[in-house]
């Protein structure tokens, strides 16, 4: 099964600018040139304001979006008191599940959908890739809204979600030892048959490299090292959020009470 198929629009939220370079350029490749007229927006929940530089970090993030080919005005930040980059802190994630539901009504009336329209939501998993808390509140938003049946549109429509996450690896060799995740690639393309595990490669270091430079505040040495080797540069693994519905749970528990 393709990414691409049943969806009317792409989502990728991510928490800090920068983080669409550093972990989803796979996914943004393939979104931005395969989607066929299909929307695709990035929301980012904060600017990356930790140590004062929100601002600028917002003109990069938008100078990053044009190197990808991703038209300025699909790209957005969120600059919310409550919502602020700081890796000691968890969002709450009724917020940020409100702020994307939100958003993603805001996209659908841009576009004209008032029917029964399918989103998918992609962001990072559990672990939050490099275990930045910001980013685990993301997952934890995300999972809450496509948990909670929130899906009646404000013009009389229907909003299905669906969300797909980034799967981390534990690893040191996994994360940054080319031949151990170049042979972890080439095993998934011979085998992997699952429909809900979306397996996305690129082999365009160049446009990494130079997505990934706009970002001046963040282009350090570590930096420059991991979009060189790391395997988030060359390959994504998605795999479906399974959830079961709030409202289904609560109605289980009403039966057995009963």
């Amino acid at each position: 099964m393709k990414l691409i198929e049943s969806s009317d629009l792409f989502l990728l939220v991510v928490a800090h600018p920068d983080d669409e370079c550093m972990f989803f350029f796979p996914t943004i490749v393939h979104l931005a040139s395969a989607t066929g007229g299909i929307p695709f927006y990035i929301l980012c929940m904060s600017n990356g304001n930790y140590n004062g530089l929100g601002r600028q970090r917002e003109k990069e993030f938008i100078k990053a979006a044009l190197v990808l080919c991703i038209d300025a005005s699909n790209v957005n930040i969120i600059d919310d008191p409550l919502l602020q980059d700081n890796p000691h802190v968890d969002w709450d994630e009724e917020l940020v599940s409100d702020r994307i539901f939100r958003h993603v009504q805001l996209l659908l009336a841009e576009n004209g959908q008032d029917k029964q329209t399918n989103v998918t939501i992609i962001t990072f998993d559990k672990y939050g890739i490099s275990g930045h808390r910001n980013h685990i509140s993301i997952y934890r938003g995300v999972q809450h809204l496509v948990r909670n049946d929130r899906r009646k549109f404000q013009f009389g429509g229907i909003i299905s979600m669906r969300a797909i996450c980034l799967l981390s690896v534990s690893s040191v060799f996994q994360k940054y030892v080319p031949f151990v995740y170049f042979m972890e690639i080439l095993w998934h393309y011979r085998n992997a048959k699952s429909d809900t595990v979306y397996h996305l490669t690129s082999i365009n270091l160049v446009l990494a490299w130079r997505a990934l430079s706009t970002h001046q505040s963040q282009f350090v040495w570590y930096r420059k090292l991991s979009i060189l080797f790391s395997r988030y540069t060359y390959f994504n693994q998605l795999v479906e959020i399974k959830t079961t519905s709030l409202l289904g749970t609560q109605r289980n528990k009403e039966m057995m009470q009963n």
